[in-house]
C-alpha cells in the first residue's frame, strides 16, 4: 500500500529546492504531492485553485492505490525538469511550458505505472481545474467500487434480468446528488420489486451504507486539508500583521526630529495665527478647519434655507427604494416559480424513466412465462401422442392372441 502525504507549501525560486532537498527524509513508498500558490492571485481565486487540488489528489491517490509501486523517480520544478528522454510524452511536454500540457504528462505518467524503483514521486502541481475538466473528473468519490458492489450484490437477488442496463439504472440513482436518501429507497423498492420476489431491503440497506461511508470519507479528507489550508491562510495573516507592526514601529514622527530651535519656531507660528492644539495632527501637519464665530449665523441660515431641500432628496431616496423593493419582491416570486417548475420537470422525468424500465422489464417478464407455456403445451402433445400409440399397439397384440388356434 503506497502512502500519499498531503503537503500544502507555498514554494517558488530557490525556496522550493529547498523544500524538496528537505523531504528526503521520509520513508519510502511515499508520495509527497507540492502544491504550488502564486501569492499574485486574491484570496477567492487561491482558495477555488485548492480546493480544485484536493479534488485532483483523491483521483491521484485512487488511481496511484490501483497501481504497482513506483520504480522511477520524477521530479517536477518550474521549468518541469524531466530525468528521462525515453517517453516520447516526457520530450513532448519538455518543449513547453503549458500549465494544462503539463498536468496531461503527470496524469498520464502516474496513471500508465512509469514511475518506478525510487521512493518518491515529486509533483509541482499547477492548473488544477484545466486538468479536471480535460479528465472528466468530477468528485473524489470511489464510484467505481460502489458499482461492482452492486454488480455481485444483485446477483443474490435472482432477478428476471440482471443485465448491465438494470445496473446502470440503479447505478445512476444512487449517486444522483439530487435525490434524498429516502426518495432513492422509494424508488429502489419499486423498481427491484417488479426484477425479483425476494426481500430487497438488505440489498438497498448495504448500498446506501456503501454510499454514505464513500461521502463520509470523502468530506473528512475535504476537512483535514480544508483545515490545512485555513491554518496557512491565518499564518500568512499573522505574518501581514507583524509586518504592519514592525513598518508602524519604524515610524517616526517628524516633529520629534526637530531641533529645539525649530519646535519653538514652530509653536510660536502657531500660536501667532490662534491654531489650537487640536488644529494639528498626530505628523504635526496643520488641520484647516472654519470655526470662527463671524461664520456661524451664516451656517445656521445655510442650514435653514437646505431643509427644505433635505426633506425631498429623503422622500425621493424612500420612493425609490420602495419601487426597489417592490421589483425584487416580484423577482423573487417569479424565480421561486420557475424553480417549482423545473422541479416537478425533473420528477416527471424520473417517473417516466422508472415507467420505461419497469414496461421492459414486465415485457421481459411476459415473454418468457409465454415461451414457458408453449414447452408446456408442446410436451403434454408430445406425451398423449406417445400414450394413443401405446394404446394402438396393445390392441393390436390382443387381436393377434384371439385369432390364435
Amino acid at each position: 500500500m503506497i502512502d500519499i502525504k498531503y503537503q500544502l507549501y507555498q514554494v517558488s525560486g530557490q525556496s522550493k529546492t529547498s523544500q524538496i532537498n528537505s523531504l528526503q527524509s521520509y520513508p519510502t513508498k511515499e508520495i509527497i504531492v507540492i502544491f504550488e500558490i502564486d501569492n499574485n492571485y486574491n484570496s477567492q481565486i487561491q482558495v477555488y485553485r485548492q480546493q480544485q487540488q484536493i479534488n485532483y489528489l483523491q483521483q491521484l491517490s485512487q488511481t496511484l492505490q490501483q497501481q504497482s509501486p513506483p520504480q522511477s523517480e520524477a521530479a517536477a520544478s518550474n521549468d518541469v525538469e524531466m530525468t528521462s528522454h525515453e517517453d516520447p510524452i516526457m520530450e513532448q511536454v519538455e518543449e513547453t511550458d503549458d500549465a494544462i500540457e503539463i498536468d496531461r504528462f503527470l496524469c498520464v505518467l502516474v496513471c500508465k505505472g512509469s514511475c518506478n524503483q525510487f521512493a518518491y514521486f515529486f509533483i509541482c502541481c499547477y492548473g488544477f481545474d484545466e486538468a479536471m475538466n480535460m479528465f472528466g473528473w468530477e468528485s473524489g468519490l470511489d464510484m467505481d467500487s460502489l458499482k461492482s458492489l452492486i454488480v455481485e450484490s444483485i446477483k443474490t437477488l435472482e432477478c428476471f434480468d440482471d443485465s448491465d442496463t438494470i445496473v446502470d439504472y440503479i447505478y445512476e440513482l444512487v449517486k444522483d446528488n439530487t435525490t434524498k436518501e429516502d426518495e432513492k429507497r422509494e424508488y429502489l423498492g419499486e423498481f427491484l420489486a417488479s426484477l425479483t420476489e425476494k426481500d430487497t431491503t438488505s440489498f438497498i440497506d448495504d448500498i446506501m451504507k456503501a454510499l454514505n461511508e464513500i461521502e463520509k470519507e470523502n468530506q473528512d479528507l475535504n476537512k483535514k486539508l480544508l483545515e490545512t489550508m485555513k491554518l496557512q491562510s491565518e499564518l500568512k495573516i499573522k505574518e501581514v500583521a507583524d509586518q504592519e507592526r514592525n513598518d508602524n514601529d519604524k515610524f517616526e514622527n517628524p516633529y520629534h526630529k526637530m531641533s529645539r530651535e525649530e519646535q519653538k519656531n514652530r509653536d510660536f507660528l502657531l500660536a501667532r495665527y490662534a491654531y489650537e492644539e487640536e488644529d494639528v495632527d498626530e505628523n504635526g501637519d496643520i488641520i484647516l478647519s472654519d470655526q470662527t464665530d463671524s461664520n456661524t449665523p451664516k451656517a445656521s441660515l445655510t442650514v435653514n434655507n437646505n431643509t427644505k431641500r433635505i426633506v425631498d432628496e429623503e422622500k425621493a431616496k424612500r420612493e425609490k427604494a420602495k419601487i426597489e423593493n417592490e421589483k425584487k419582491v416580484a423577482r423573487d416570486k417569479e424565480l421561486l416559480a420557475k424553480q417549482k417548475r423545473d422541479e416537478e420537470k425533473k420528477k416527471t422525468t424520473k417517473k417516466e424513466k422508472r415507467r420505461l424500465l419497469l414496461d421492459f422489464s414486465i415485457n421481459n417478464t411476459q415473454s418468457q412465462i409465454r415461451t414457458t407455456e408453449k414447452d408446456y403445451d408442446r410436451f403434454n402433445n408430445n406425451k398423449q401422442s406417445k400414450l394413443i400409440s401405446h394404446s394402438s399397439h396393445s390392441i393390436c397384440i390382443e387381436k393377434q392372441l384371439f385369432l390364435l388356434p
